[in-house]
């Protein structure tokens, strides 16, 4: 019994060294990608990473003309007490909202908003005393007006001074669905950069084959509004109207694309 079974031990064991042998003479005669085939993959990821890249970027200008205006109007007023200070800038400034709220359509989406409103003292310095001395208050109301009725931004400008408004804080004019303006933009710079790293890479003796990365950006350049007051109009009135130019609107975009090349 005990030799029969070391001699069936004895058997297998030649028998997995001789399988093994055979299986070692075989591989060598095999190319490493067919013995381990996740080799293949290796050399494959090693050779997408060492592909040649081109970056470039493309871009476009296009002008709009704007969709509404932004005019900020600021009311003024000081008094010897905060109270008095408040109170009297409070009625000045209802009176310009009143009277601007003629001019917009708030049912189209116009609207008039409070974008400040501060209540400060008012110091002088006495030259007697050396000092600083409390002479009152000063409150200030801000409004904004934000209106498509692009052609009354004159308009609203001059009844808001003649209602009681002391500062007109700024003009702004906005395309405010940018992301459709900034499409057609976007295809054009793009065009450009595809055109472009083609006909370098051509000069080359390479072409483009795929893209890596790309990285676009679009945005707006506004103008500064011209103001105008028609000489004819100042002869024939005390008051002539404010003009205002809007001008157009550009709308700026650029692609930056790093393409894949190949050889020709």
């Amino acid at each position: 019994m005990g030799k029969t079974r070391k001699s069936t031990m004895g058997r297998l064991c030649l028998c997995m060294w001789i399988s093994a042998l055979a299986v070692g003479a075989y591989a060598e005669e095999l190319k490493p990608a067919e013995i381990l085939p996740a080799g293949e993959d290796l050399c494959v990821q090693k050779e997408k990473k060492e592909r040649g890249t081109i970056s470039v970027t493309g871009e476009a200008r296009d002008f709009f003309a704007p969709d509404t205006v932004m005019i900020t109007l600021t009311v003024e007023t000081t008094a010897k007490t905060a109270g008095e200070a408040v109170s009297g800038n409070g009625k000045r400034a209802e009176q310009v909202v009143k009277a601007l709220k003629l001019l917009i359509s708030p049912g189209k989406g116009d609207s008039i908003k409070t974008s400040s409103f501060s209540v400060q003292p008012v110091y002088e310095y006495d030259s007697l005393k050396k000092r600083n001395l409390l002479t009152g208050y000063r409150s200030r109301h801000q409004v904004t007006v934000r209106t498509t009725k692009i052609g009354v931004a004159g308009e609203i400008i001059d009844s808001g001074v003649q209602n009681g408004a002391n500062e007109v804080g700024g003009v702004s004019f906005v395309l405010t669905e940018l992301k459709e303006y900034c499409e057609g933009v976007y295809k054009k710079a793009a065009d450009k950069a595809k055109r472009d790293a083609a006909f370098v890479a051509g000069t080359m003796g390479a072409r483009i084959s795929g893209i890596k990365s790309i990285s676009p950006s679009c945005g707006t350049e506004t103008p500064r509004p011209v103001y105008r007051q028609p000489m004819l109009a100042a002869q024939a009135a005390p008051s002539p109207e404010t003009a205002i130019e809007a001008g157009d609107i550009a709308v700026n975009a650029s692609v930056a694309v790093v393409f894949y090349l190949e050889k020709e």
